[in-house]
């Protein structure tokens, strides 16, 4: 049996396996643009992350350490399945540029994932609303929201906030489930890289 990790890049290129990690970091993104705060519940997202990006620097060659391996390929029992290990092979020195190529990857990945979003924050707010009211959102209506939306970036639609509130009020803020459950339902925005379709009056997006 081939571990899951591996199918899924037998054959990847660099950049399907880096808009992997983007959409892997939507959501704490999504936390820090929206709540202004992080919490635990990207854990699991951020350790794949972090395993993918390892992998393209110690097993795929992607990093500008050069095309090279590091490591030993270990085949362990683990349970019922199967899981690879990489039995370390090289110095301290070398780790170090490891960990260092590692860093540069989710950095830069985290900050396209950051910018995507910010360009389509309306988005990521109104389908956060929709799934408030009705907790799915599918297919063409999924589109006309995302068409509909008013393209703001981040700052401008703190801006529009601010001067829509009423003096001394505080702005609710959407919960933590309200950003992800909206993160899910534009993850494809990201793997294709935060394209969006002009609005039917022909506006640019």
């Amino acid at each position: 049996m081939i571990p899951e990790d591996d199918r899924r890049y037998r054959y990847a290129t660099q950049s399907e396996i880096m808009n992997e990690i983007i959409v892997g970091l939507g959501g704490r993104v999504a936390e820090e643009l929206v709540l202004g705060e992080i919490s635990t519940g990207a854990g699991n997202d951020l350790e794949r992350v972090s395993k993918t990006a390892r992998k393209m620097v110690t097993e795929y060659g992607m990093s500008d350490l050069g095309p090279m391996t590091f490591g030993r390929s270990q085949e362990e029992q683990v349970f019922l399945g199967r899981d690879i290990s990489r039995d370390r092979n090289y110095s301290e020195e070398v780790a170090a540029k490891i960990d260092e190529e590692v860093h540069k990857i989710v950095t830069a990945a985290h900050d396209t994932a950051r910018q995507i979003l910010c360009d389509n924050i309306d988005s990521l707010h109104k389908l956060a609303q929709t799934l408030k009211e009705q907790e799915t959102v599918e297919g063409d209506e999924l589109e006309a929201l995302l068409a509909d939306a008013a393209g703001e970036s981040c700052d401008e639609a703190k801006a529009a906030q601010s001067a829509a509130r009423p003096a001394g009020s505080e702005a609710q803020a959407p919960s933590a489930g309200d950003a992800r459950g909206a993160l899910a339902a534009i993850e494809e925005r990201l793997k294709s890289g935060g394209k969006r379709e002009p609005s039917p009056e022909g506006a640019p997006a």
